[in-house]
């Protein structure tokens, strides 16, 4: 089969859908628990490579989990959301850096 036509499209929800979702995700959330892991700088990459690191440990299980190959497909586009957020981050750091952590 022929998967040469479905790459731009892939490529394009991909970008298009993980614009630095890690970033925005920690900067905008209040909820303590859901961002307890990330703080100070870099948090929303922090984010992402948390969540590339849970669903790296579903993927270990896909014939058992239910839904696998989405948890992994899942992963695959966080991890494509890392070098975004990284873009993101750095853009947030004197923010960050001079914002003190409020869900210590």
């Amino acid at each position: 089969m022929n998967y040469r036509p479905l790459l731009f499209p892939v490529a394009f929800f991909i970008l298009f859908f993980t614009q630095g979702c890690g970033t925005v995700f920690t900067h905008t959330t209040t909820d303590s628990a859901s961002t307890s892991a990330a703080t100070g700088v870099y948090r929303g990459t922090q984010t992402d490579a948390l969540a590339v690191r849970f669903f790296e440990g579903i993927g270990t299980h896909l014939y058992t989990h239910p839904g696998g190959w989405g948890l992994m497909m899942a992963g695959v586009v966080v991890a494509c959301d890392i070098p975004l957020s990284a873009v993101a981050d750095t853009l947030m750091w004197p923010y960050d850096r001079t914002t003190p952590p409020t869900n210590e």
